[in-house]
């Protein structure tokens, strides 16, 4: 943003402030007859209006965050129709288009080619400074990576040249509790005789041998019990060795 230049127009001073972002002048009246008054009043308009700007702003709606991110999220949504794991578009879609806090809300009206990593780490900042705790490094992780996703839509536009780096989260080694060998021979043996009874119920549900044996396969096959894995199996994908 340029200084203000002063002009006298029917016995009225003005303002002429230049606009890097709209790339024309804007004139504004100092409403004052005295070119000292009017001089000091033009400074105080240009520090006004230069705080209401934003350069990294995008020109054009086609140049901004929040239209690659529509395309981005408009092409997910092709890609998963139909994959096994239902719930990938939507958890990307929160994750963009959360109101007040999702990517969009921040970086929306911004230009793909201005946003930075200094950029990005005030975005995450921002994010912790409205809650009680600091989101966890993976949320993290995920926001970055879905500006990453966004940028790399604009970059395989040309509208951009280079995708800024994300900033690093550190994650901690987290891994799931397990059972022993031992606990898990115990848990076999009696899910064994519980089944051969056919008298307990968990959650309404009657344990039955079938059970038994799916929790026996879910062990030796590494299967988790997940709707993209474990429920995602029917009857065509358990074939008997050699029968291919």
């Amino acid at each position: 943003m340029r200084s203000a230049s002063i002009r006298r127009a029917d016995h009225r001073s003005g303002a002429r402030v230049y606009d890097s972002v709209k790339k024309r002048y804007v004139v504004r009246s100092t409403k004052e007859t005295s070119r000292l008054d009017a001089a000091e009043v033009a400074e105080e308009i240009v520090a006004d209006y230069k705080s209401k700007q934003n350069t990294s702003h995008a020109l054009t709606k086609d140049r901004s965050f929040e239209h690659y991110a529509r395309l981005q999220s408009n092409a997910t949504k092709v890609q998963k129709r139909g994959a096994q794991n239902k719930y990938a578009f939507s958890d990307e879609y929160k994750i963009l288009f959360r109101p007040e806090d999702g990517v969009v809300a921040y970086f929306g009206k911004h230009d793909v080619g201005k946003i930075n990593s200094g950029m990005v780490r005030d975005d995450l900042t921002f994010l912790d400074s409205r809650r009680d705790k600091p989101l966890a490094s993976g949320t993290k992780a995920k926001q970055c990576m879905m500006i990453g996703k966004v940028l790399m839509y604009a970059l395989k536009d040309g509208v951009i040249d280079i995708i800024p780096a994300m900033p690093k989260q550190r994650t901690k080694d987290a891994p799931r509790v397990s059972f022993t060998w031992g606990q898990y021979k115990k848990l076999i043996t009696t899910a064994r005789k519980i089944a051969a009874a056919g008298e307990t119920k968990v959650r309404g549900v009657l344990i039955e041998p079938q059970h038994l044996q799916m929790w026996e396969f879910m062990v030796h096959s590494f299967m988790r019990p997940a709707v993209s894995e474990l429920f995602a199996l029917r009857h065509c994908d358990v074939v008997e060795r050699g029968t291919l």
